[in-house]
């Protein structure tokens, strides 16, 4: 299933990304980053490669975690976003990361060429990007290269029924949600990554989290979605008319 360039473009922008996660965050009943650092233990002085860091939302509660001791190598295609999370690290820990520009389908070779060596990293993080990789299986094998043998590599995505009542109220109104961010919010997860370390590790843990979004107006789903990577500008004033539609029998 292809990925088009849309897609792409509109994930790679960092004031997007901020502003979706922004969204998100303010609406949810659980707090996300705080859920999953409960679950997957980092440890003071760990040595760890994240991929897709965007602008940092995960990369810095690590850096916090790993302290002094630690590092980080922190990959992103958006120099846009890298930019955006060195301006976030304090000076402190700025020690403790290095930004890496590249994209899910040649990070080998960017760090290699930087000097960093194989079967270096106690863990490798992937949140919410893994599936904009061409070939996220080939990646998947890709990472193990650069895993200790003691490693663990974590991937955190969306499952199951995420985003569908969205999908649902978006395509009453005819907007075309791409195929591949349907997959990529329901299936990929499953499909992939889960497949892919069952056969590939001696142990796979999975903890799952429906973590439930509250929006009371209109304004916050706009909001949203206009910052998504399935917004649709020539449907924007059938939204608006099926949103305030929706909020005259709800309340939320």
């Amino acid at each position: 299933m292809d990925i088009s360039r849309y897609v792409i473009e509109r994930s790679q922008k960092a004031a997007m990304l901020d502003k979706r996660i922004a969204a998100n965050t303010a609406s949810q009943k659980i707090d996300l980053i705080k859920w999953i650092f409960s679950k997957i233990n980092i440890k003071h002085g760990s040595n760890i490669l994240e991929l897709c860091c965007g602008t940092g939302s995960q990369t810095l509660p690590m850096l916090d975690l790993i302290g002094l001791d630690g590092h980080i190598v922190a990959l992103d295609i958006s120099i846009e976003a890298l930019n955006s999370l060195a301006a976030r690290v304090s000076k402190p820990l700025s020690e403790s990361l290095t930004l890496v520009e590249t994209n899910l389908d040649n990070f080998s070779i960017v760090l290699e060429q930087k000097g960093f060596v194989p079967s270096s990293f106690d863990i490798i993080f992937c949140a919410y990007g893994l599936y904009y990789s061409q070939n996220p299986l080939i990646t998947l094998q890709e990472l193990k290269k650069w895993l200790k043998s003691d490693g663990r590599i974590i991937v955190v995505g969306p499952f199951g029924y995420n985003n569908m009542q969205l999908f649902n109220l978006l395509e009453k109104v005819n907007v075309i949600i791409p195929a591949y961010v349907k997959y990529t919010n329901t299936e990929f997860m499953v499909d992939k990554v889960t497949n892919w370390a069952a056969l590939n590790f001696e142990k796979l843990s999975i903890f799952t989290l429906v973590n439930q979004v509250f929006w009371d107006n209109f304004s916050n789903i706009m909001e949203y979605w206009q910052n998504s990577t399935f917004y649709s500008k020539s449907k924007s004033i059938e939204v608006k008319k099926e949103l305030h539609k929706y909020f005259k029998k709800n309340t939320v």
